[in-house]
């Protein structure tokens, strides 16, 4: 079998993955993402079956996405995926995101690591790189480098952490950290702004019935741009840190 470098899937957007604009919410387009890479994985020999048995999973350690355009109810949605490069370490995956007239609309770029699922620490991938086919496209010309932190603490909230947001894995799936930081962004804001950009660096593992805070910090910069950060409140752990640019979801006509 001739293994594909690219992979391809589409998906119709459903009535109940839109907000009340009808438009795809963040978070499900995470998922979108996240299924296209498992099934690429699995196309090329190292998904989850082929893994799981050395005790070994992907685990996504970071991801940026810039969305020029939410697609909406009814509209069909196609992402393209790719391993673009790899290190002793990260694997690093970009995406495409193409609407049904094949006009692009957003784009990202992801690194991943794999993990002993026992011992839960990274482990090298130098046995399965020379196995794989690289293209070396971007589908997101940007690097993902270390999140400074917001000097400016403008939000913050509690919350717990409950049984459906936790995957087969048994820590929360990255989707539901997007869907905390749209649902924090959506009260502070009033649900007046939309995520155009994100990239999310994903610290800890955070597990079922864990309380965490979340808090929203302005940027030095004097830019639409806010700090996001999640920890555990009972060991003090960073979750997940992020940095997020905002645009208004409604303009003047």
């Amino acid at each position: 079998m001739t293994l594909k470098s690219v992979w391809q899937e589409s998906f119709r957007v459903k009535s109940y993955e839109t907000d009340k604009d009808k438009s795809l919410k963040l978070h499900v387009l995470f998922y979108y993402l996240q299924e296209c890479a498992w099934n690429h994985a699995n196309h090329l020999q190292i998904g989850y079956q082929e893994l799981i048995q050395q005790d070994l999973i992907w685990v996504l350690s970071k991801i940026k996405i810039n969305m020029e355009q939410y697609p909406v109810w009814e509209d069909e949605v196609t992402v393209t995926t790719w391993p673009k490069s790899w290190d002793s370490l990260f694997a690093i995956r970009d995406f495409e995101i193409t609407n049904s007239r094949g006009q692009r609309i957003g784009g990202a770029t992801s690194a991943w690591l794999m993990v002993n699922i026992k011992k839960r620490r990274p482990q090298k991938i130098d046995h399965w790189k020379d196995s794989i086919p690289l293209n070396k496209k971007h589908g997101l010309n940007e690097e993902l480098p270390k999140i400074n932190a917001g000097n400016s603490p403008v939000y913050e909230e509690i919350r717990k952490v409950y049984p459906h947001e936790i995957d087969l894995h048994h820590h929360v799936n990255n989707a539901e950290y997007i869907k905390w930081i749209t649902d924090l962004i959506g009260r502070h804001f009033e649900d007046k702004k939309a995520v155009e950009a994100i990239q999310i660096n994903f610290q800890n593992e955070i597990f079922d019935r864990e309380e965490i805070t979340m808090g929203l910090d302005k940027m030095p910069d004097g830019s639409d741009n806010y700090y996001l950060h999640c920890t555990n409140r009972d060991c003090n752990k960073l979750g997940f840190n992020a940095t997020v640019s905002l645009k208004n979801k409604y303009l003047p006509t």
